[in-house]
C-alpha cells in the first residue's frame, strides 16, 4: 500500500515536468505556450492535486466518523437487546422452569433413560414474552451472542415439545433427553445470573 503512494506521488509530481520538457523541444513545431502560461498550468495542475487531496481527507475522515456512530449505535442496540433478555425473556423463562414439577422432572430423565412412565405433561407455559420479543431479538443481537439466542431458541421449542405430548411416554428416549439437558442448562445458567 505504501508503495502505491510512492508511485501516484511520483506519478502526480513528475507527469508535468516532463509534459513540459516534451512541450520545450526546440524543433519548432511541438513548443506550445511561453513561460507565463506554464506557471499558470502548474499554478492549476498542483491547485487540482491538492483540491483532491483535500477532498479525500474530508471525505475519509467523515466514513471514518459515520463509521463510529454506527459501531456506537449498533453496541446500544446490542446492549438493549441484552438487557431485554436478562429482564424480560430469562424472567419468563425462570417461571416456565417453575411449572415443571420434581415428578415431571423425574419422569423426563426416566424416560431419557429409556424407562416407561406414565406421568402427563399438562402444563401452561408461557410464551407471550418470547413470541413477542423473537425478532427483534434476533434483529439486533451481534454474531457472537447469536448462540445465546439459538438457546434460547431451544429452550422454547423443548417447552413446546413437553406441552404438545399429553404423556412422557410419547417422548422418544432421544426427545426426553435433549429436553433434560437443555433444562439442566437453564437451570444452572439462569441461577447464576
Amino acid at each position: 500500500m505504501r508503495k502505491m503512494y510512492l508511485y501516484l506521488g511520483a506519478i502526480v509530481i513528475f507527469t508535468p515536468i516532463l509534459l513540459g520538457l516534451l512541450l520545450n523541444i526546440p524543433t519548432g513545431f511541438l513548443t506550445i505556450g511561453d513561460e507565463s502560461a506554464w506557471v499558470g498550468f502548474f499554478g492549476n495542475y498542483s491547485g487540482g492535486i491538492i483540491g483532491g487531496i483535500v477532498a479525500l481527507l474530508v471525505a475519509s475522515f467523515q466514513v471514518k466518523k459515520e463509521s463510529q456512530y454506527r459501531n456506537r449505535e449498533e453496541a446500544k442496540k446490542h446492549e438493549y437487546t441484552i438487557k431485554i433478555i436478562e429482564r424480560f425473556i430469562f424472567q419468563e423463562m425462570r417461571d416456565n422452569l417453575s411449572m415443571i414439577n420434581e415428578h415431571t422432572y423425574l419422569a423426563l430423565e426416566n424416560r431419557a433413560e429409556g424407562k416407561q412412565t406414565s406421568h402427563g405433561t399438562n402444563y401452561g407455559f408461557i410464551f407471550t414474552t418470547y413470541y413477542e420479543l423473537r425478532y427483534e431479538l434476533a434483529k439486533n443481537l451481534k454474531v457472537e451472542n447469536q448462540k445465546l439466542f439459538e438457546d434460547i431458541i431451544e429452550f422454547y421449542e423443548q417447552l413446546r415439545l413437553i406441552k404438545n405430548k399429553p404423556q412422557i411416554d410419547d417422548l422418544s428416549r432421544g426427545e426426553a433427553k435433549t429436553i433434560v439437558e437443555s433444562l439442566n442448562n437453564w437451570i444452572i445458567t439462569l441461577d447464576s445470573i
